[in-house]
């Protein structure tokens, strides 16, 4: 019997190192890689894997090359720089991708190759409201992300951002189609703490860079 997409995702998936193969799991007759992409992560892959993250306040871009068939997640925490987020321009250059601005660039560069960017197909999801926070940071990564995309004149053809549930995506690079599932309450509350644990860490790390790896993800931890 045939499983469906979702039935696999509640199957163990063990998260690959950064430099390992990825764990195979198996929809419906085809075998492919699920690629879990976590928090300051990207990845890109020309092969037709499949890419899953979970997302609340935070916002991952799906990005696929419809010439090449290259596609790509990331997954970021914030438009830009703790320490100046009064334009995200500012950090593009050697920031880590947990920015907006960086994690964009970053992964349109890669899946873009050599095709002008106009004929990528973008798909952009989260910016949820989490956390009780005296800043919404969901609505300021809403902002961010549709302002980025307004300025590079890129055409969006899915967008399912805001709202007050985290949300559970899977991208298939070999179709170009994302899965989206609201989580529960229960969920919401724990991605809020992890959210909070991650923007803490921030306070602390300096802005630096990462390292590049097509096919294999990238972080700043």
């Amino acid at each position: 019997m045939k499983k469906s997409l979702w039935d696999t995702q509640q199957q163990k998936v063990i998260s690959a190192s950064r430099a390992t193969s990825v764990p195979r799991v198996y929809h419906g007759e085809d075998s492919r890689p699920l690629v879990k992409v976590g928090t300051g992560e990207y990845y890109a892959s020309e092969s037709g894997e499949l890419l899953t993250t979970t997302v609340g306040s935070c916002i991952a871009a799906c990005v696929l090359n419809p010439k090449s068939g290259v596609g790509g997640m990331n997954h970021f925490l914030l438009p830009g720089s703790m320490e100046d987020q009064s334009t995200w321009e500012k950090t593009i250059v050697n920031a880590p991708a947990r920015y907006g601005g960086s994690a964009m660039e970053r992964l349109i560069n890669l899946v873009a190759g050599y095709s002008p960017r106009r004929q990528l197909i973008v798909k952009v999801f989260g910016g949820a409201k989490v956390l009780q926070a005296r800043i919404d940071i969901g609505q300021r990564n809403c902002d961010f992300i549709q302002d980025y995309l307004r300025k590079e004149s890129m055409d969006v053809s899915a967008m399912d951002l805001g709202g007050t549930l985290p949300r559970k995506l899977v991208f298939d690079t070999r179709s170009g189609d994302v899965f989206v599932k609201f989580l529960g309450r229960d969920s919401s509350s724990r991605i809020a703490r992890t959210e909070l644990e991650h923007f803490k860490a921030v306070q602390n790390q300096p802005v630096g860079g990462d390292i590049e790896l097509f096919g294999v993800r990238s972080s700043d931890q």
